[in-house]
């Protein structure tokens, strides 16, 4: 399989192999020989560069007999740098070597930024059909749309699907733009407390693509205005994938860690 390891012991040593679909990538191995490190040695890689390094001095280090093999529990698996077209060539090759050692990996192609702006562009569609953008305040502004309008949806999937780029993508983004202004309009009102127009209006586009392009995952943010799952929606689609946005700090505190969880356990219920 993908991405696949073994570790086995063989006569006078060790054979640490794995598989792959590009071989100059060679994921699998990089696997095996990063878990054998840790797991029979106490090697650890706690940050990129030679200060994250933990590498124990065992002159003496025994290896017991080892049969195992696996698969990556998650297909996408990554922590992501931040404004790395600023970084310097150094820093770039200390973070791809940490991302191999640590088994980082992503086998699918997917996209869930910001992504309402790019779909339906104000420059394109806000003069002529301003009814599309969000109300707030009582006046019709470009910052979000206004998700409830069947008409605004029949272009957003006729958009989504026609752009070049989301035709190479296995999971495509629907997400906001960033920032609030969230319609607030009666249409929308009507669908529900807190964030109900926005799971309704994701839980529509993922059916209607399903039907349209079988094989393409619907991408968006769990983030800021839908953090929290919906409340009228008992399952959503199964090709609906989730990008749950966190800080790592709050698992610092127990208050925050029990947030989290309950954040996680939320959303488990919905498919």
């Amino acid at each position: 399989e993908n991405e696949g390891w073994l570790i086995a012991s063989v006569p006078d040593g060790v054979l640490l192999t794995g598989s792959h679909e590009d071989s100059a990538k060679l994921a699998g191995v990089y696997h095996a020989v990063s878990l054998f490190l840790e797991e029979q040695a106490g090697v650890r890689w706690l940050w990129p560069g030679e200060s994250g390094e933990v590498i124990p001095h065992n002159p003496d280090l025994e290896i017991s007999q080892i049969e195992r093999s696996g698969v990556p529990s998650l297909r996408r698996r990554q922590m992501m740098g931040g404004y790395t077209r600023f970084w310097a060539p150094e820093q770039r090759t200390q973070w791809n070597t940490w991302y191999r050692r640590t088994r980082q990996g992503d086998q699918l192609s997917a996209n869930f930024g910001h992504a309402w702006a790019s779909i339906i562009p104000p420059k394109e569609y806000f003069e002529a059909h301003p009814e599309w953008f969000s109300l707030v305040n009582g006046k019709r502004i470009p910052a979000q749309l206004c998700i409830s309008n069947p008409q605004l949806r029949d272009e957003f999937v006729k958009n989504l699907l026609a752009r070049p780029a989301n035709r190479k993508l296995d999971i495509i983004s629907v997400s906001a733009n960033d920032g609030y202004g969230f319609c607030e309009c009666e249409n929308c009102r009507a669908k529900g407390d807190d964030n109900a127009s926005y799971w309704d209006f994701v839980n529509d586009i993922a059916q209607r693509v399903k039907v349209l392009r079988p094989e393409v995952g619907i991408g968006t943010f769990a983030y800021t205005y839908s953090r929290q799952p919906p409340k009228n929606i008992e399952k959503l689609p199964d090709n609906i994938y989730l990008s749950m946005t966190s800080y790592a700090t709050q698992l610092m505190l127990p208050a925050g860690e029990k947030e989290y969880k309950e954040f996680l356990d939320g959303w488990k219920s919905k498919g």
